[in-house]
């Protein structure tokens, strides 16, 4: 059985449609002002409309705006890289991101406080160290969101010798930021069952 796979950066309805069509598990909507794939509050409820069975992952660098988000927009899950002042009661509900991989340890706390982690890659890099995750417990990766430079030709090599539980593809599915691709989309997900 393939992983659950999450397609980040929606800005549009139609690749929501599209991903979901698929059988794309969870849609992630960006509020981080310096990415391309940022969307404002108003146009994530205007995309919500668009979602029918995926779940929704709301995606911030810090903890700004996440309660008027999480109030308004009611997502699924928050996707958070700075869990500093993060109210005790949206724990439950976070999957706590790191870019580039941080020590056993640091994870292992990370996973008492919340159901999953994010392992994308370092400011600078192209991809994520994926062979340095491979060697992580099992009990990790079985609570684990593999991102940070997946796309078609990389993904099922990856996804063997990790075994995530989750798969997060923004920039490998795309024409150009925020705007996916139909037929990229469809070769990441047949990629993982060839």
């Amino acid at each position: 059985m393939r992983p659950k796979v999450k397609f980040c950066g929606m800005t549009r309805s139609k690749d929501i449609l599209a991903a979901e069509a698929l059988g794309v598990e969870y849609v992630g909507f960006v509020f981080v002002p310096s990415s391309p794939r940022s969307i404002s509050l108003p146009k994530a409820l205007e995309l919500r409309s668009s979602v029918r069975s995926a779940r929704i992952v709301a995606v911030f660098e810090t903890t700004a705006n996440v309660e008027r988000c999480v109030e308004e927009l009611r997502p699924d899950f928050i996707q958070l890289y700075d869990d500093r002042c993060l109210v005790s009661h949206l724990s439950s509900m976070t999957i706590r991101a790191f870019r580039g991989l941080p020590s056993v340890d640091r994870v292992s706390e990370a996973l008492d406080k919340y159901p999953y982690v994010l392992i994308d890659k370092r400011p600078g890099r192209s991809e994520t160290d994926f062979t340095c995750i491979a060697v992580l417990p099992a009990a990790v990766r079985k609570r684990l969101f593999l991102s940070g430079g997946l796309h078609t030709a990389n993904v099922k090599k990856f996804t063997k010798g990790i075994q995530p539980y989750a798969l997060d593809c923004a920039r490998g599915i795309e024409s150009s930021p925020g705007v996916k691709d139909i037929k990229r989309m469809a070769s990441f997900l047949s990629s993982l069952s060839s």
